[in-house]
C-alpha cells in the first residue's frame, strides 16, 4: 500500500506528512490578526492583536485554533506541479488532517469496512502505522514550506492512491465509483418500492432487501459509471502523458477506443434492463 519516497521524488495526491509545523488549523469567530512585535528586556519577538485604530502590519499572522497532526496531500497532481515547481511555491496547497489507527481490534477492522465519504482508512502496512485521512478537516499549507520534502513519511502505491481519489471524489462532488455505488443502492430501493412508502421505509432501514431483479438493474448502472471513471481518469491521463511527450500515441488511442467501446456495451446493458424494468413496473401498476 505505501512506499518511501526518496527526497527527490516528487510529491503527489496522497503523499503524507508529519511535522512539527503541520496543524490542522480552523477559522472561528474570535479569529483576529496579529502583528509581531519586540518583548521588553531584550526577550525577542512576540504577538500582540491589531486593533482597527492601531499599527497594521503587512505580514499575514492570524490567532486561529488548530491542533498538531499528521495530514495527507489531497491537492491533484497537476496543482502540486504548478505550485512547486512552475511557482517555486509561490501558492497554497490542500491537505486532510489524518488521526491516529484505532488501537483496539474491533474499532480496526470498522475502520477498515467504513463506508463514509468523510474519511478514508488508511490501514497499517509496510512500516507505517496507519491512520484515517478525516476529509472534513481540510487546511491549506503553503507551497514555500513543501520545498523541502523531508517532512514526508510515505506515499501511496498506486492501487491505494485510487482509492483515496475514488473517496475523495465521492466526498467534495459526490461522484466517482463510491458515489455511483452508493446512488445505485438508492436506485435499487427506488425501483422495489414503486412509490410505496412502507416498503421504501424497510428497505432504507435494512429490514428488507430489493429484490433480485431490482439489484441486477442497480449493479448495471454502477458498473457503466465505474467504466467512465476509469476511461475519464486512467485511460485519459495516458493521452495526456502522449501529449506531455509529444509522441504519436498510437497504442494509448487504440487503448482508449477499446475502453470506449466498453463502456457503450455496459452503457448499453444498462439501458436495456432500465427499460425491461420499467415495462415491469407498467405492467404491474395497470393489472
Amino acid at each position: 500500500m505505501y512506499r518511501k519516497p526518496s527526497s527527490e521524488e516528487p510529491l503527489l495526491f496522497g503523499d503524507v506528512f508529519s511535522s512539527e509545523w503541520l496543524f490542522d488549523a480552523v477559522i472561528r469567530e474570535d479569529a483576529i490578526p496579529l502583528r509581531e512585535i519586540e518583548l521588553a528586556r531584550g526577550r525577542g519577538r512576540g504577538f500582540t492583536p491589531v486593533r482597527a485604530e492601531g499599527p497594521q502590519t503587512e505580514k499575514d499572522f492570524v490567532l486561529a485554533h488548530g491542533r498538531s497532526c499528521r495530514a495527507i496531500l489531497v491537492s491533484d497532481d497537476c496543482e502540486i506541479e504548478t505550485c512547486i515547481v512552475r511557482r517555486k511555491g509561490k501558492s497554497r496547497l490542500l491537505f486532510a488532517a489524518i488521526s491516529p489507527w484505532p488501537s483496539d481490534e474491533a474499532s480496526a477492522g470498522k475502520a477498515a469496512r467504513m463506508k463514509t465519504f468523510r474519511r478514508h482508512p488508511l490501514e497499517p502496512a509496510d512500516g507505517f502505522e496507519g491512520g484515517i485521512a478525516e476529509l472534513f478537516r481540510l487546511f491549506a499549507v503553503s507551497g514555500e514550506a513543501l520545498l523541502k520534502t523531508n517532512g514526508r513519511v510515505v506515499g501511496l502505491e498506486e492501487d491505494a492512491r485510487a482509492l483515496l481519489e475514488q473517496r475523495w471524489a465521492a466526498f467534495a462532488t459526490r461522484r466517482g465509483p463510491f458515489a455511483a455505488v452508493d446512488n445505485a443502492t438508492r436506485l435499487a430501493h427506488v425501483l422495489d418500492a414503486n412509490g410505496e412508502g412502507d416498503r421504501f421505509e424497510r428497505l432504507i432501514r435494512g429490514d428488507a432487501l430489493p429484490t433480485d431483479e431490482a439489484q441486477d438493474v442497480a449493479r448495471a448502472v454502477a458498473r457503466a459509471f465505474n467504466q467512465a471513471w476509469r476511461t475519464e481518469g486512467e485511460i485519459m491521463q495516458k493521452i495526456a502523458d502522449v501529449h506531455e511527450s509529444r509522441s504519436a500515441g498510437e497504442g494509448e488511442v487504440a487503448i482508449l477506443e477499446a475502453e470506449m467501446r466498453t463502456l457503450g456495451d455496459l452503457a448499453i446493458e444498462a439501458a436495456d434492463l432500465l427499460r425491461a424494468q420499467g415495462a415491469a413496473r407498467r405492467a404491474w401498476a395497470s393489472s
